[in-house]
């Protein structure tokens, strides 16, 4: 029986509306992009004929991500969502669907849109937390320590306290 491998995904995503909360924050009016065509010249088109002639119309925009951070599962996403599209930080979208460049473009925009969403669905923990069980008993013991100092300094603030009230009262009676 061969076993199934662990699913890279299976954490609990962040709903969409979230998501645009966050973008309407993070400011992906930095994000730098390129946007390039190709124009044809006259005795390069084709014939009458064949008047469906488009190609002066594909659209490619290549985003570059220096500007956004995201979290270790979010670029994990990300990159399993563009594939090869994505080549470090940078995003190659090509768009020839319709017959207009800047109804290619505006698609290209959507679509791009649309990727970021989906990518920062995914968690903002950090991975090796989640994945590397050293890490995470290193992270549950300095979260038991920091619980065990918070106890002994409430205990000594209620000690303290009532070491004042018994001295309030064994004044009181002299």
């Amino acid at each position: 029986m061969i076993p199934n491998p662990r699913d890279e995904f299976a954490y609990k995503l962040q709903t969409k509306d979230e998501v645009r909360k966050q973008i309407a924050t993070m400011g992906l009016d930095r994000i730098d992009c390129k946007v390039t065509t190709k124009y044809y010249t006259s005795y390069e088109n084709r014939p009458l004929a064949y008047s469906r002639d488009s190609r002066s119309a594909v659209a490619k925009a290549v985003y570059d991500l220096k500007g956004i951070h995201f979290a270790p599962l979010q670029r994990r996403r990300l990159v399993y969502l563009m594939g090869t599209r994505m080549k470090g930080n940078k995003i190659k979208l090509v768009c020839r669907r319709y017959q207009k460049f800047g109804q290619n473009l505006e698609k290209i925009r959507e679509m791009f849109k649309e990727v970021i969403i989906e990518a920062l669905r995914a968690p903002q923990t950090k991975v090796d937390v989640i994945y590397n069980p050293y890490i995470r008993a290193q992270v549950r013991a300095r979260e038991k320590e920091l619980e065990r100092q918070q106890f002994v300094q409430s205990l000594a603030a209620a000690q303290q306290a009532l070491m004042k009230e018994r001295g309030t009262i064994a004044g009181s009676l002299v």
